[in-house]
């Protein structure tokens, strides 16, 4: 049996996507159940990191040396000189972490509603992309809106008959 895509793959030296994703996997299963049974274990990892830093200030410089020359967009003087691409991947990186959405994909919708929000048509002020709409029970992604009916919606979902109470206001201040 072999042990490909698994965290024994890893472990063989194999490191493919599957290989990596499944260790990425493993480990995340193992720190999960580490802090289930000791609620002070990332503690305890922290300070032991900490501790083996501070000892080993040259091996941290190296490391993060070889990082920088392998990933340059992370680099601090990178992001400073390169302000517009550095903005781009962020942008990217927030719409993958946070709805697992792709940049295009959030072009797409933009594109599939007129290039405004979903709501009023509008685009936000001052370049701000337009927020992302979504459920926040099932993670369904709505539509893209600019701020203020962004708010608007938020109340809507918060707040138990805000629409009924906010009619019956505006109504009775005739």
């Amino acid at each position: 049996m072999s042990d490909h895509g698994t965290n024994a793959g890893w472990h063989s030296g194999c490191r493919c996507e599957l290989c990596v994703e499944a260790h990425n996997s493993y480990n995340r299963d193992y720190y999960a159940r580490k802090v289930a049974e000791d609620p002070e274990f990332t503690v305890k990892i922290r300070a032991a990191s900490a501790k083996w830093k501070s000892e080993n200030p040259e091996k941290v410089k190296d490391y993060a040396k070889r990082f920088y020359q392998q990933h340059p967009e992370k680099s601090p003087n990178w992001r400073k000189a390169n302000p517009a691409k550095f903005k781009i991947i962020k942008r990217r990186a927030d719409l993958k972490k946070k709805f697992s959405l792709t940049l295009e994909e959030y072009d797409d919708i933009l594109q599939n509603q007129g290039g405004g929000c979903a709501i009023c048509g509008g685009v936000d002020k001052g370049g701000r992309s337009l927020a992302v709409d979504h459920n926040h029970i099932t993670g369904e992604i709505r539509g893209l809106l600019c701020t203020n009916c962004n708010r608007a919606v938020e109340r809507l979902d918060n707040v138990e008959n805000w629409c009924v109470k906010a009619l019956t206001y505006l109504g009775g201040s005739k």
